[in-house]
């Protein structure tokens, strides 16, 4: 779990670095077939992805707001989807534990029970992000969507986390 959380915020940040993206982007909704699910984005967010067929984190899902060029290394408003293989049996061991952790709280989340975390705040050396986990297990995986937003960006984050939904 703490090598797809690495990978993410390694991602988010390798990402924000691209930054020539317009903010004319359309809405949208990201659908994976093979992966079982969708979410919805409003304008101006740009989804990006990452695959790895047969690692831990077979997909990698991150959707950042579009339209301003960031330096390297800046924090920058995303939703992020780790799609978590529950044949690796670390997964299997996290995707377990859920139910133990004191910390969450059992949700609806994509349609289904889950589980998130309190909003917890993360304090930079210029910002402040506002960061939550949500966790669903269905199939053959465990998804875990974390939002991490700067001022502002809190609502359009909620929204489309909460409109992660896993297909059938």
């Amino acid at each position: 779990m703490l090598v797809a959380l690495a990978l993410a915020a390694l991602l988010t940040f390798a990402l924000s670095a691209c930054g020539d993206a317009t903010s004319n982007l359309p809405s949208g909704v990201y659908t994976n077939q093979q992966y079982h699910f969708s979410v919805s984005y409003p304008a101006g967010w740009q989804v990006n992805t990452s695959a790895q067929p047969g690692a831990t984190a077979p997909l990698i899902v991150i959707i950042t707001r579009s339209g301003t060029h960031q330096p390297p290394g800046s924090q920058i408003s995303s939703l992020t989807i780790d799609v978590l293989d529950l044949s690796n049996a670390g997964v299997q061991q996290t995707a377990g534990a859920l139910s133990k952790n004191s910390a969450l709280r059992k949700v609806t989340f994509g349609g289904l029970p889950g589980f998130s975390d309190k909003p917890t705040l993360e304090t930079g050396a210029s910002v402040t992000l506002t960061h939550s986990d949500y966790y669903v297990a269905h199939g053959a995986y465990l998804y875990q969507v974390s939002t991490d937003a700067l001022a502002g960006d809190g609502p359009a984050l909620d929204t489309m986390a909460q409109s992660f939904t896993i297909l059938s």
